[in-house]
């Protein structure tokens, strides 16, 4: 809102003014009744009820004028402010996501909180337009025409301000049955969200496993239950409707047949009737909009309360205070007494010490679950240790800028992430600025540019959503390239070559040893093939480290990375 406030401001003086028009509108109404009839019943003479009609016609036109200026400006300005708001909460819920540590996304269902957050944003844009341009000039509209029905009438005004009291008092009564029932619709569209989401992510998996119907089954099963709440919702309102209502219409009739009467024994003209008329429906139809924003206002901050709490979540990782950034890395990697757990759960490290120096290759190898790719994870800081420190050129990790340890590292993950782009320009995602030419030299290192000139469009050519256009070790070779487009210091290689076939991982392989030379480089594989050349070995085991030597010495030992070694060999075979 204080971003806003310049337009909330303006919106809100304009309704106010055209409120204010309007509610005046009916004092003239009036004279012109009264002006037509005294000239019926010849109490005004004709020249002089002519000259009145002239007057009273400028003041209609120029009230027109201002009127019409009103909205031309309120049609301009309500959509700046709902789009605007919506615009700034979008930009900061994004900000926020990209903020936020690994450890929020491995909780949340990313469906059901995509769905949070358009409900959210969607309501608080309504929300404050709908506030700028009705609160303000709906109270003072129906104020102005309450105390004009005093004036009138002081019998009139007590009645339809008791009517009133009683309408607003049920509404809020309403509202607070109500309330809990906005939580579960919200709920429900959420799971509706989030499974629609889920489905359309992981189709060639629906499909697969011919889980259409069920996921229909699933999908309107909870689409009932939405409905149902909605429905009922709906009736709990109805029910306090005829309530409501019924006691401001019963004051508006017996209202409107005192003023009947008064005008037939001469008491009031028929212009004060009019103005009976006009005054209780000016105060009706706001009190009545009022509580029904009040009622709507209540359900949509159920949904801007939502996003609100997520953006008051706390990235687990930060910088600190005096966090300075890391300059001209040599690539010297040590891990001190790591110890780690995720979310303070079982401990998944124990006690890890090794050391990388610059431009060696260092493998981690192991069972799965043993916390290889952890490690990488706290290299990279996407957490911090829970015991022990990791140092790079002997600087704590934890007391450098994030973004700064990052640009010194180069990932290539086994789960390949591509966007719905370019090869082009998922190749240079990590290297905003690369040329063409630096783009295709890394294509070429990666053994994917000869492939990148067979597609339609080359590098131009879109790769889809998640790069679902390309094969497995297509997307390895591209994530690849863009790593060694990077040009770090550090690089981690998290089963790199794990979607491969043979023959796309010896081209690869020749490729990584290649470029990895003069770099500091962190292997994590399960083919210890991968592996063989790397300068060190480290055997994980149950979070700890078992082994640590050369491929030739671990062989030798006889110990856990000698029988892994025999069984992927074929030994065992024999």
């Amino acid at each position: 809102m204080k971003s806003l406030k310049w337009v909330m401001l303006s919106l809100s003086v304009l309704a106010i003014v055209e409120a204010l028009v309007g509610a005046a509108a009916p004092l003239v109404y009036k004279q012109i009744i009264n002006n037509i009839t005294g000239i019926v019943s010849k109490s005004i003479g004709r020249q002089q009820g002519i000259e009145n009609g002239i007057v009273i016609g400028a003041i209609l036109f120029i009230m027109f004028l201002i009127y019409t200026f009103i909205n031309i400006t309120k049609n301009y300005l309500a959509p700046k402010l709902e789009a605007g708001a919506q615009s700034i909460l979008r930009d900061r819920i994004f900000k926020h996501l990209t903020e936020l540590s690994l450890d929020f996304y491995e909780k949340e269902r990313v469906g059901s909180m995509m769905a949070t957050f358009n409900r959210g944003i969607s309501r608080a844009g309504s929300l404050l337009s709908q506030i700028s341009n009705w609160v303000a000039a709906q109270m003072i509209q129906a104020l102005f025409a309450l105390i004009m029905m005093f004036i009138i009438d002081p019998i009139a005004g007590g009645i339809i301000l008791v009517s009133a009291c009683i309408f607003l008092t049920s509404t809020i009564r309403l509202v607070k049955k109500i309330n809990p029932m906005h939580l579960k619709v919200n709920e429900e569209y959420d799971k509706i969200g989030g499974q629609t989401y889920e489905v359309a992510a992981g189709i060639h998996t629906v499909k697969s496993f011919v889980q259409e119907d069920n996921e229909t089954k699933l999908f309107r099963k909870k689409n009932r239950k939405w409905t149902d709440l909605n429905v009922a919702r709906g009736k709990k309102r109805a029910a306090f409707v005829l309530g409501r209502y019924g006691v401001m219409d019963f004051a508006r009739v017996v209202i409107l047949t005192m003023a009947a009467f008064k005008a037939l024994y001469g008491q009031i003209t028929p212009g004060d009737v009019l103005l009976y008329v006009t005054y209780i429906n000016f105060i009706i139809w706001p009190i009545g909009n009022l509580t029904w924003l009040y009622d709507d206002a209540q359900e949509a901050m159920k949904s801007i309360e939502d996003v609100l709490d997520f953006l008051e979540i706390k990235p687990k990782v930060v910088d600190k205070a005096n966090a300075k950034r890391i300059k001209k890395v040599k690539g010297k990697v040590e891990f001190k007494n790591v110890g780690f757990a995720y979310n303070g759960g079982r401990k998944v490290l124990h006690n890890v010490c090794f050391a990388a120096d610059p431009g060696q290759s260092v493998a981690l190898v192991g069972p799965s679950g043993t916390g290889k790719s952890t490690i990488a994870k706290l290299l990279g800081r996407f957490y911090d240790v829970s015991e022990g420190q990791i140092l790079i050129d002997g600087k704590d990790i934890r007391d450098v800028t994030q973004k700064s340890l990052r640009d010194n590292i180069g990932v290539v993950q086994q789960e390949t992430m591509l966007f719905n782009d370019s090869v082009k320009e998922n190749i240079k995602y990590g290297t905003p600025k690369a040329s063409m030419k630096e783009i295709k030299e890394a294509a070429k290192a990666a053994n994917i540019h000869t492939f990148i000139m067979s597609l339609p469009h080359g590098y131009d050519t879109i790769v889809g959503e998640r790069g679902i256009k390309l094969s497995g070790g297509e997307k390895q070779r591209v994530a690849i390239a863009r790593a060694l487009l990077k040009n770090p210091p550090i690089l981690i290689l998290d089963e790199a070559t794990s979607h491969l076939d043979s023959k796309s991982e010896q081209l690869v392989q020749e490729a990584i040893w290649r470029v990895i030379k003069g770099r500091t480089t962190i292997i994590i594989a399960h083919r210890l093939a991968t592996v063989m050349e790397a300068d060190k070995i480290i055997v994980l085991e149950k979070g700890r480290i078992v082994e640590e030597d050369t491929h030739k010495e671990l062989v030798e030992a006889g110990g856990l990375y000698s029988e892994l070694f025999r069984i992927q060999s074929g030994a065992m075979l024999e």
